[in-house]
């Protein structure tokens, strides 16, 4: 009788284990409805008022974009064009849209066909229309010729994540161009948030911090700085010795250079 009695204590055991998950799922479901979701829809009743005042204000707000690799920039582009959209009726998110307009096409040159495609990259990742006109000079490569539509669109998506029991917000090109993600705890949406957040989108002076959605710990960071730092040290060798007797190094030399790429690495 002990093995059956066995039997049934671990039985016992993992009844109780599925009981304790599903009494945390139903709180956290719980968590959802009664708090992540009012926030949710505070946010959302809360910026479709907002847009409504801004595209009838149309206040004058500038913005600056900065081209990457001292490729120019978008300079004093105006913010404007505001609209709100919800995927479902009933879902957990919605898109809030603008733009930020200039007044001239931005004319780019490229000499040679890698920049040319990082170029085209960059744009069509960071979702700027532009036309190329290619240059060829005895049937090879000569230079190509961008012009860039000068029209940045600039998405927030608000999401109320069942799975976190936060406020999801991802951003694009807002503060630049590019994609940035945050995380928001339900009780954070007050409304001095509310007024603040609404000074961000104006591009005026505010008290918002959005936390990132994705932190790497402390430990981490440090340990691959460690193995950035070893890697670049380690090339920094081979490169060295590559050049033996072009190069007269010796290794008191090789250690300062050493200590001055640890200072820059850190």
């Amino acid at each position: 009788m002990k093995y059956l009695e066995t039997l049934k204590q671990q039985a016992a055991q993992k009844k109780e284990q599925e009981q304790q998950v599903q009494r945390e799922l139903t709180d956290k479901q719980s968590f959802f409805n009664q708090s992540v979701k009012p926030a949710y829809r505070k946010m959302l009743l809360y910026v479709y008022d907002l847009i409504q005042q801004l595209n009838y204000l149309n206040p004058d707000i500038k913005h600056t974009y900065h081209l990457p690799k001292d490729n120019g920039k978008f300079l004093n582009f105006k913010q404007s064009n505001y609209s709100v959209s919800v995927e479902k009726e009933e879902g957990d998110d919605f898109f809030l849209r603008f733009e930020c307009e200039g007044s001239f096409p931005i004319i780019l040159q490229k000499e040679n066909e890698r920049d040319m495609l990082l170029l085209k990259d960059y744009l069509w990742k960071h979702k700027l229309t532009f036309k190329c006109v290619e240059q060829m000079e005895k049937h090879k490569f000569s230079r190509v010729l961008f012009t860039i539509t000068p029209l940045v669109i600039i998405e927030f998506k608000f999401t109320a994540n069942a799975k976190t029991n936060k406020i999801d917000i991802d951003v694009v090109n807002f503060e630049e161009l590019g994609r940035k993600e945050y995380s928001l705890p339900p009780e954070s949406i007050t409304g001095v948030f509310l007024d603040e957040f609404a000074k961000y989108l104006l591009r005026e002076a505010h008290q918002v911090e959005l936390p990132p959605r994705y932190v790497l710990p402390n430990k981490y960071r440090q340990e691959i700085k460690r193995q950035i730092q070893e890697k670049d040290i380690a090339e920094f060798d081979d490169w060295l010795n590559s050049i033996d007797g072009k190069v007269s190094a010796g290794a008191e030399n090789q250690g300062l250079l050493k200590k001055v790429l640890g200072f820059w690495k850190k």
